[in-house]
């Protein structure tokens, strides 16, 4: 009864606190409210591209003259804005039907990165809960909550939080699997689905996939050396080398819908490669490496004047 009761009032303890993180974030969704048509950084290329999804603009999945884009329709563009295509459409897909369900305003595309956002913060205690404890889960949760970085990309319609997500997904079943004794292949399953859509939104997740693949094969190989680790292995084997790339191909079910074929498809991945590696523009807020952990240069994401002379009403990404 006592492991019980202790349980209840570490769940309740937690539910206050995602609440409290949800009634933050939900707070003032819309604004600011002089941004035409609403769009804050790079919501004109990826909140634009899932609003074309939601209207079956065919043009929306490559490259496009911004005549071509304007044919189509004008109210969503801003001078800036034309069509993201060099990230995979999971994300975009995730706001187009938010879009399609709400209308398309700034808190219908938003709203999928604040649950995003929660859901990253559920993961968050459930890792640190079994690694950690309780009592360091809700601190983990509490300071992540309070982080400006997480609290700036869980209310902007960008990719970002929704590859966070994923790999946070994909982290807990990692940690299942290697502190669970019962039933643990499961995980590797929930691994592999977690994987699939982290890639289908962001290449940037590879590292951490190709990591958990590794780690489940090193220990399956190794603790299981003096018997044959057939259906362990047969498990990673799904999990890693057929469910993302399946999960992949399906986020673009879309794009074949439209009449593209496979060879299309490698011949468009072929051009987010080209893009990414041919890619010399900087940005104003950009950083080098070495600084990363010092968190001395935030992004900004918007500036306007305030409403007193010589104020200035800022949003940009910064940890701390």
């Amino acid at each position: 009864m006592d492991v019980r009761r202790t349980r209840l009032g570490e769940g309740a303890a937690f539910a206050v606190l995602l609440l409290t993180a949800a009634a933050i974030l939900f707070t003032g969704l819309d604004g600011p409210t002089d941004a035409q048509p609403g769009y804050i950084h790079d919501e004109c290329y990826q909140a634009f591209t899932a609003h074309r999804y939601s209207l079956g603009d065919p043009g929306a999945w490559g490259w496009a003259q911004k005549e071509q884009i304007e044919k189509f329709l004008k109210e969503d563009m801003t001078p800036n804005t034309t069509y993201e295509w060099v990230h995979p459409p999971t994300a975009k897909l995730i706001m187009s039907a938010s879009i399609s369900l709400l209308g398309f305003t700034p808190f219908a595309y938003r709203l999928p990165s604040v649950l995003a956002g929660l859901f990253t913060l559920l993961m968050t205690w459930l890792i640190a809960r079994k690694v950690f404890g309780a009592e360091a889960a809700l601190v983990a949760v509490g300071l992540l909550t309070i982080d400006g970085l997480f609290f700036v990309m869980s209310r902007i319609a960008m990719n970002d939080i929704y590859v966070t997500a994923a790999i946070a997904g994909l982290g807990y079943g990692v940690v299942r699997y290697f502190l669970d004794r019962d039933d643990r292949l499961r995980w590797v399953l929930w691994s592999g689905v977690f994987s699939g859509i982290a890639l289908s939104t962001k290449w940037n997740a590879a590292p951490s996939v190709l990591l958990a693949g590794l780690l489940f094969a090193i220990e399956m190989i190794w603790r299981r050396r003096e018997i044959a680790p057939i259906k362990p292995l047969a498990i990673l084997f799904i999990s890693f080398a057929l469910l993302p790339p399946l999960i992949y191909l399906l986020s673009y079910g879309p794009y074949f819908l439209l009449g593209h074929g496979f060879s299309e498809l490698v011949k468009l991945t072929q051009d987010i490669w080209g893009y990414h590696h041919h890619l010399k523009e900087g940005h104003s807020s950009s950083s080098h490496w070495f600084q990363w952990p010092f968190v001395i240069r935030p992004v900004w994401f918007y500036q306007a004047p305030g409403i007193e002379e010589g104020d200035l009403r800022e949003i940009f990404a910064f940890t701390g």
